[in-house]
Order: structure tokens, then sequence, then C-alpha cells
């Protein structure tokens, strides 16, 4: 049932039982000869005597991502960055979406900044109540920084309400919106903003990762009411769900079609793709953010991980060693659980 907790537990108890009624347990543990085939048939393949099939890197890549989602293992190492990384059970998740927000914070892969022409030149114009940054991953805020948002979700309402409205004034409040977990109001006022402005790259990009999280949303809901045998079950991908990303694809397209440059844009789109089960495209989406970019780490893991389900080992290896080599620490921990 993939419930390792609980089999430790039980087998806990069990021992402790025999060992009160004085009853003689066996040592033999036939996980022992597995490990030991296991790595004697890794020390072939690495002497070239053998070579893994497609569908044998497939198996291994997704038993870890299996173990990863249902068992609750900890960290040997609570501090990643101490100790033998390759060592610590971290979970196996592409690098998250960049985002737009007001809030820089450390990545939690590297402490790399990011920059996008079009955030520059926003914050240039002060147009704005806080200078615009690009972040990998989710912000989260204190109570204090919410209500702030709140406060400034009225200071909009009052603007649009009073004054002609401008496309910048609803892509500020589709900000507030994101930033308050309020997605589909601010999807509603980054499609105003596009109404107003069709050229408005930051208005589409903007859509296109509320876009995508209103679906994960949804989909954490969905997994929420399901039963835990489903669950186990990879997910149907509905109509709903295709057409829903298909969306989130059509806006990263609109922002590379004004902005060809823009590498967070195909970066995003290539998680879209993983998401609807295209990993051939999405390979191509980290390839073209990593040509645009070469020092963007977080593609080369993402491509990285791609080409392993794939089953394409060795370029998975390669991706996932230069991704290590500029400061995505997990890359070490997958690369040596896949030998």
């Amino acid at each position: 049932m993939g419930d390792r907790k609980g089999c430790e537990n039980d087998y806990n108890k069990a021992l402790a039982i025999f060992k009160s009624k004085k009853t003689h347990v066996s040592d033999f543990d036939p996980s022992v000869i597995e490990r030991e085939k296991a790595i004697e048939k890794e020390q072939r393949l690495l002497a070239g005597e053998i070579t893994e099939t497609e569908s044998e890197v497939i198996t291994k890549f997704n038993d870890l991502l299996t173990v990863e989602t249902d068992a609750n293992i900890k960290p040997e190492y609570k501090n990643h960055t101490r100790g033998h990384v390759q060592n610590t059970n971290m979970e196996i998740d592409p690098a998250p979406i960049f985002t737009l927000t007001y809030y820089s914070h450390d990545n939690t892969l590297n402490g790399k900044t990011h920059y996008m022409r079009e955030v520059a030149d926003i914050n240039d114009s002060h147009l704005l109540t806080h200078p615009m940054v690009i972040v990998a991953g989710e912000t989260k805020l204190a109570e204090s920084a919410i209500k702030e948002h709140f406060s400034s979700i009225e200071y909009y309402n009052g603007l649009l309400a009073t004054s002609e409205p401008r496309s910048v004034d609803y892509l500020g409040r589709a900000m507030d919106y994101m930033l308050v977990k309020n997605v589909d109001l601010a999807i509603d006022d980054a499609t105003r903003a596009i109404a107003l402005s069709p050229k408005f790259t930051l208005a589409y990009f903007l859509r296109a990762t509320a876009r995508l999280t209103q679906w994960q949303m949804q989909k954490n809901k969905s997994l929420a009411e399901t039963s835990s045998e489903d669950k186990n079950s990879e997910p149907l991908r509905g109509a709903d769900d295709v057409m829903q990303l298909k969306e989130v694809i059509s806006d990263f397209d609109q922002v590379i079609a004004l902005s060809p440059k823009n590498v967070y844009a195909y970066f995003n789109k290539g998680n879209t793709f993983i998401l609807m089960g295209n990993l051939t495209s999405a390979v191509a989406c980290f390839s073209s953010a990593i040509e645009l970019k070469p020092d963007l780490g977080e593609a080369y893991y993402n491509r990285g991980l791609t080409y392993m389900q794939l089953g394409n080992k060795e370029l998975g290896i390669a991706d996932l060693s230069k991704a290590g080599e500029l400061g995505i620490l997990p890359s070490y921990n997958v690369l040596k659980r896949m030998r």
C-alpha cells in the first residue's frame, strides 16, 4: 500500500512481542539478496558488460517517484547543504515554475536571482505599488503582508471606479489577487489588462501562471476527495484538464511571440507540458530555455528528470550532472539513487 511508516510500526511491535515471549526470530532478510543482485548489476552496467533497456530506466525512475509520493521518509540530514547531499531522501519533483511577485526569497534549489526585461521596464515606470520580481516557486506571505494586499485591492477598486481604466492598474490588482490566492479574479483582471493592451507581455505571463495555479488547486482538491486506493493509480487527464493546460500553453506562446528571448516562458511552458504528459515537447522547451540561458540550472534539472522518464538514462545523467554543477543540489541525490 506504500505505507512504510505503518509497516515499520507494526514490524517493530511484532519484534517486541516476540522478544517478550522469548520467541526466536529469524534474521533472514530477502531484501539483502535483492540489494546484492542490484549492486552486481550496476557494477556490470558501469563496466559496460550490459546496458539498461529504456523500459528498465523508466521503471527505476518511476519507482523513485512512487516511494517519495507514498512513503514518509525522514532525511538523513536536516540541513541539505551539509553532509553528503546525495544521501538525503529528497522529493523528486521538477523545479517549480517562475512567477511574478513583489517579494524576493531564497531559491529552494540555489541562491540565484533572475532577470526579465519586461519586469525591469515596469519597475522603471513606477506604475505599480511595489517593485516586481520574478522568482522560482510560490511566495508565502505573513498575515500582515496579506492584509496589506487586501488594502491595495481596495485602492485599485477606487482607482478603477473613478478614473479611466489602465491596463497596468488591472495588472497591479491581479498581482494582489494572486498574492492573496484569489486566482479566479487574478485571471479576470489579467484578461482585462490584455483587452486594453493586447501586447502586454507581463499580463499574458501573469495570466498563464494564474491559470496553472488554478488548475493545480482544482487538482489538489480532486485528489483530496479521492480514495487512497485511487490515489495510487495514475490520474487520468480528462478533457477539462487538457483544455485548461492548453490555455496556459497559449498564454506562454503569446509571451514568446512578444518576447522571443523570454527564457522563463519557455521553462514554464516545459513544466506545463510535463503536466499534460507531453514529455517530448517538454524536453524541447527546456532545451530552448537552455539555449537562451546556458546557466539556468533549473532547466537542466527538469530536462534531466524528463529524459529519465523517457528512459534516456545517458542524457538524463548528463543534464542532472550539469544541474548539480550549477547549484541544483537535489541533482546529486537523483543521480545516486538512479545508480
